[in-house]
C-alpha cells in the first residue's frame, strides 16, 4: 500500500476462476516495511456480483498479504486495497480485465427481460405477460458459467421447447450467430393460461458446441 511501486498491467483474467491478489505495505518510495502496528486490510473488488474479500490482519514483521479474488463478470474492473483499521496508510488501486470463460450452457432471454453476465440468473427485469396467438421473440445465449455471453468458437445448433401443448415447439431450431453469441427466435404461445409457460433450449444432436440449457 502506499506509492504505486510495480510495473506491467494485471494479467487478464477469466470469469470463474481464482486468482491470487498480493497487498504489500511500503513507504513513500515503495520498499516493503515489516515494523508497523497491526492493520485491518480489505480488498474492495468492483464487481457487483463477487463475494467481496474478507477483511485481514496484518501484523508487524508480515509486509504482505494475500487475498482470492474470483471474478464473474466480463469487463474492466478495480481492486482496491483499504486501511479500515486506524486508516492512517494509503490506498492502493489495481485495474484489471475479465474475459469470459468457456462455452457451457444456454439462457434464455423473453421479452421484458435482458441479459446480465455474472448475476446468479444471467436475467435481469420480469418477463412480460403475453397474448395466446399473437408471436414475440425468445433470445437464446450461449454462456459460460457465470453467464457471460460466449461469442466465438463454434456456436451451437438449438431447438426450442416449451409446455405450450398447442404451440407446436420443438421445431424451431437455428443456429446461434457467432458475432453475438445468441440468436432471436419468433415464436407463439396458443395455449391461454395463469400458470406460468416454461421455455426451455437445447442444442442438438448435430450441434458443433453441446451446451447444457438454463
Amino acid at each position: 500500500m502506499g506509492a504505486v511501486g510495480r510495473n506491467g498491467s494485471a494479467n487478464t483474467m477469466t470469469a470463474g476462476s481464482t486468482y491470487n491478489a498480493t497487498v504489500q505495505v511500503v513507504d513513500t518510495y515503495a520498499n516493503p516495511v515489516t515494523t508497523h502496528g497491526p492493520e485491518d486490510i480489505v480488498v474492495q473488488d468492483s464487481q457487483p456480483f463477487v463475494t467481496q474479500p474478507a477483511t485481514q490482519t496484518i501484523s508487524s514483521g508480515q509486509s504482505q498479504l494475500t487475498f482470492v479474488l474470483r471474478p464473474r463478470t466480463v469487463g474492466n474492473w478495480s481492486a482496491t486495497a483499504v486501511d479500515v483499521g486506524t486508516n492512517t496508510w494509503t490506498s492502493s488501486l489495481s485495474t484489471y480485465t475479465v474475459q469470459a470463460g468457456s462455452a457451457s450452457q444456454l439462457l434464455v432471454v423473453l421479452p421484458g427481460e435482458s441479459q446480465l453476465g455474472g448475476s446468479p440468473t444471467g436475467r435481469q427485469n420480469a418477463p412480460s405477460t403475453q397474448v395466446a396467438g399473437q408471436s414475440f421473440k425468445v433470445t437464446v445465449y450461449q454462456t459460460d458459467a457465470e453467464n457471460n455471453v460466449v461469442n466465438t468458437g463454434a456456436m451451437p445448433t438449438v431447438v426450442l421447447n416449451a409446455n405450450d401443448t398447442w404451440g407446436g415447439w420443438g421445431i424451431t431450431v437455428s443456429t446461434l450467430i457467432g458475432v453475438s453469441g445468441s440468436y432471436p427466435f419468433t415464436v407463439q404461445a396458443n395455449s391461454a393460461t395463469v400458470s406460468a409457460f416454461v421455455i426451455t433450449a437445447s442444442t442438438t444432436s448435430t450441434s458443433a458446441q453441446s451446451d447444457s440449457s438454463a
